[in-house]
């Protein structure tokens, strides 16, 4: 650990040379933890049994970090409800951690508050700790004896559209689907693996009209970033 005087303030880096504690910002601490079982859903003309989904509150100001065997992706929020979606059947495991703001918690031990009074820092805080940051897909190693989680920074994702015609004449159909592939995180065996996963399956079934919807392929470009986050002992 090092500490920094600055002009006005402190500056505390962590053992990874990270800023850790910031007199001028608000510094996340844990906050809770639990786990999540992912479930089917249903979209389009049926039930969607791989990939399946989970949901969990996720307050203002509130940071999610997750962990899975699985591939697992954060698809969206609605609200104060943040949905992450696995490449796996109904049941995968998604272990979470919220950090956020938080009060004093004791009378002794170190203190430090912005310059407009109110709280950056308490001793008591078990604060998000980092250990740096993946960029792209790939493995990364998990230092030995450290439990981690991971914070999406950027999210590459594409979808790839089809319609097909189906069926014999005179019971003709025509099948539109969507398959949305996303920037996915999997942590197993002291590796963090990042690839792009199936996140999100939509298919439709309609009569034959003469018409046959869009059928390719569109992405973002983005490339892949994660924080890694040590919750070791939380």
């Amino acid at each position: 650990m090092e500490f920094t005087l600055v002009f006005s303030g402190i500056q505390v880096f962590n053992d990874y040379g990270l800023l850790q504690i910031d007199s001028d910002f608000i510094n996340m601490c844990f906050l809770r933890k639990g786990s999540l079982s992912t479930t089917t859903y249903m979209n389009g003309s049926g039930v969607v049994t791989n990939p399946t989904r989970a949901t969990v509150t996720v307050n203002d100001n509130e940071l999610i970090a997750f962990s899975s065997t699985v591939p697992v992706a954060i698809i969206g929020r609605d609200g104060n409800t943040v949905t992450l979606a696995a490449e796996s059947p109904a049941g995968a495991t998604i272990n979470y951690w919220i950090f956020g703001g938080a009060s004093a918690e004791s009378d002794f031990g170190l203190q430090v508050y912005k310059s407009d009074g109110s709280l950056a820092f308490d001793s008591a805080w078990k604060l998000m700790n980092f250990l740096g940051g993946t960029s792209g897909n790939g493995n990364t190693s998990i230092p030995t004896g450290k439990t981690m989680a991971v914070v999406p920074q950027s999210m590459y994702f594409n979808t790839e559209y089809k319609s097909v015609i189906g069926g014999v004449s005179p019971s003709v159909f025509v099948i539109d689907s969507r398959v949305t592939r996303m920037s996915a995180a999997k942590i197993e065996s002291g590796v963090l693996s990042v690839s792009t996963a199936i996140v999100d399956v939509w298919a439709f079934t309609r009569t034959n009209t003469g018409t046959v919807g869009p059928s390719g392929m569109s992405d973002n470009g983005v490339t892949p970033q994660y924080l890694m986050i040590d919750v070791t002992g939380l």
